[in-house]
């Protein structure tokens, strides 16, 4: 009997192996497929090389301008909120939220390209908004701040501690979108959990002014919108 249970199982094993591995094509296959229609569309094909290019533009060009952003005098603003929350530093929860939630949106994201033009786009107008802002509205770092290190931003920032980037919050910016892009209801529990998360975290080691991380939302979402717009007019045109 212990020999037939065991020829059993071992079939059993078989056969959910055999189901994983075929779904395991399948998905590659669609993924493979999907990305060479993709391709074949002009428009998609130069909006993605211009969009990543931009980027990496981006990147030279951050740390000359966020360096010249430092060095202006700026308003300090009366944070009620800021005020009656003691500052300490929670860099490592700060980063290991902000990390988790873009590999999950990159994940799902580079699965459709549609999705991941959206969220690339999205994600450049995003800089470009901000830099604007931050331009427009020079702050004074919040009292009490606690500054935030982080090694993978130093092509953004270069070696500099900057503290004046303000109005609006990146950080949350980037959670909030991973929000918008990610489709499965646990990647959106997810998400949410870990923009709440976000924005308490950065009040708490005094990051951003109460303003910032509430404005953020609402700039990223109608930056989104656009996005996905001129990436589903790339799509349909062909």
């Amino acid at each position: 009997m212990d020999k037939v249970t065991q020829i059993a199982d071992e079939k059993s094993t078989i056969e959910r192996q055999k189901i994983f591995v075929n779904i395991f094509a399948e998905t590659t296959l669609g993924f493979v497929m999907s990305w060479r229609k993709a391709f074949a569309n002009d428009r998609f094909k130069w909006m993605l090389i211009t969009g990543c290019i931009l980027i990496i533009i981006n990147l030279f060009i951050f740390p000359h301008y966020f360096s010249f952003i430092q060095q202006r005098q700026g308003t300090l603003l009366n944070d009620i909120v800021l005020a009656n929350i003691p500052s300490s530093d929670v860099s490592i929860l700060i980063f290991t939220v902000i990390y988790f939630s873009v590999i999950i949106s990159v994940r799902r994201a580079i699965i459709f390209p549609q999705l991941f033009l959206t969220f690339l786009w999205a994600y450049l107008l995003l800089n470009l908004v901000r830099i604007t802002s931050i331009f427009l509205f020079p702050l004074e770092p919040p009292i009490g701040l606690v500054t935030l290190t982080d090694p993978t931003m130093v092509p953004f920032y270069g070696k500099t501690t900057i503290t004046k980037d303000l109005f609006f919050s990146g950080h949350t910016s980037t959670v909030f979108l991973t929000l918008l892009i990610v489709q499965k209801k646990w990647e959106k529990i997810l998400m949410t959990i870990a923009f709440i998360a976000v924005v308490v975290l950065l009040l708490i080691q005094h990051i951003h002014y109460t303003i910032d991380v509430l404005a953020a939302p609402f700039f990223t979402y109608f930056i989104y919108i656009f996005a996905r717009r001129v990436s589903a007019t790339s799509i349909s045109q062909h």
